[in-house]
């Protein structure tokens, strides 16, 4: 693996050691190009994103990470092993059933999961210190404390509605018609999670986190959100792709 060295980042000195990340998507809207390797595993600089990830996280102080893999799982478990080589120890949760979902997939991992853990999702390509999102999670109320931010597409990107005091209000799903000014203010694919968040996914089932999950903890007013303005972009078209990797070149680490 070739050498990176990350500097945008200070370690944290909370109890939040481990981070999750989704890695199981299959990159189904990039076309046939990457269809043999995992979405994650797509590279941005050189390395792919999920190593990005991992050393990210390994710098800004997380020393474990849970890999909740499903398409390709060999492949990621090939190139990353235990971690050693990273320097962070990995385990890995393989969701043989690639319906169960985003929410599903942290059902299935339940054994593995702390009692509070950063969650990414594996096709974001993130600069980002996590020290202020930690700080505001484990400073104020909630179950999960999801960052938001303003992207270049919110005309199909879920758009949330913040009440007072960082509470989330409503999601507006990018599938639905809106007949409402909202302001650009979307889900990262980044948040700390407490682990009571499984007491609120169904076992065994297909749950999607945003769609499913959220809901219920807006219902409950358990749902934060961090807005930030650092780096988060996901990769899932080619167009998309392709503004990455243009962002990373202009300005690399």
């Amino acid at each position: 693996m070739p050498p990176i060295t990350l500097s945008l980042a200070h370690p944290i000195t909370y109890p939040i050691t481990q981070a999750v990340i989704l890695a199981g998507g299959l990159g189904t809207r990039l076309g046939t190009k990457y269809k043999s390797i995992p979405k994650p595993m797509i590279r941005i600089g050189g390395i792919p994103n999920l190593e990005y990830q991992l050393l990210l996280v390994k710098t800004c102080g997380f020393d474990q990470a849970v890999l909740l893999t499903s398409y390709h799982d060999d492949y990621i478990k090939k190139y990353f092993y235990n971690g050693q080589d990273l320097g962070i120890k990995i385990s890995y949760c393989d969701d043989k059933n690639p319906s169960l979902g985003t929410a599903g997939a942290l059902q299935n991992a339940r054994e593995l999961l702390a009692p509070q853990f950063l969650l990414l999702y594996g096709d974001i390509f993130i600069r980002c210190d996590f020290g202020p999102l930690c700080e505001d999670h484990l400073h104020n109320w909630g179950i999960a404390t999801i960052v938001v931010h303003p992207n270049d597409h919110p005309e199909d990107s879920d758009l949330v509605e913040i009440a007072e005091g960082g509470r989330v209000s409503k999601i507006h799903p990018k599938s639905k018609s809106r007949d409402v000014d909202l302001p650009n203010v979307v889900n990262a694919g980044v948040g700390i999670f407490d682990r009571t968040i499984l007491d609120y996914i169904p076992a065994g089932v297909h749950c999607d986190l945003a769609r499913d999950i959220f809901p219920k903890l807006i219902a409950a007013r358990k749902l934060r959100a961090f807005y930030s303005s650092e780096y988060f972009k996901d990769f899932g078209t080619p167009e998309r792709l392709q503004q990455v990797r243009n962002d990373y070149h202009a300005n690399p680490i």
